[in-house]
């Protein structure tokens, strides 16, 4: 019984102390939460943009968002939960997929949940496959 005692307030120190690293560590660190939820959309997209999805007609919101899943890691505060794509900040991650950029690219609207702004966080999505590339003539 006193053991059980023991490791429930154990646990609700270590509680505790988590909440008190992750709220006023970056405080501290003169980082904002607005820098920290950029740096963290970015490297959720960063982690997005290497996802091996083939071929590239099935390149989709939904489908990075499975891709994703199966990862079994925690993306907070992003999330890719019931096939959307979130960032940081909550809102949907556009997946664009266009001649412009071979593999399509990733955009996050960043801060003022507006896309086409200049805080928006964009990223190329990488992908195996290889363009079709003309054989070369002899001369």
């Amino acid at each position: 019984m006193d053991r059980a005692i023991h490791v429930i307030g154990l646990t609700a120190l270590v509680s505790v102390l988590i909440v008190v690293f992750t709220l006023f560590i970056p405080l501290q660190c003169g980082v904002s939460t607005d820098q920290m939820k950029r740096a963290q959309t970015a490297n959720f997209l960063n982690n997005l943009s290497h996802i091996d999805i083939a071929p590239r007609a099935t390149l989709s919101e939904r489908a990075l968002a499975a891709a994703m899943s199966e990862e079994n890691q925690d993306w907070s505060p992003c999330s890719c939960d019931g096939g959307e794509l979130r960032d940081a900040w909550k809102t949907r991650i556009r997946v664009v997929v266009d001649q412009q950029t071979p593999g399509g690219r990733l955009q996050s609207a960043g801060l003022d949940a507006r896309f086409d702004t200049e805080d928006d966080l964009v990223r190329a999505i990488v992908t195996n496959e290889m363009p079709n590339k003309s054989p070369n003539k002899s001369r």
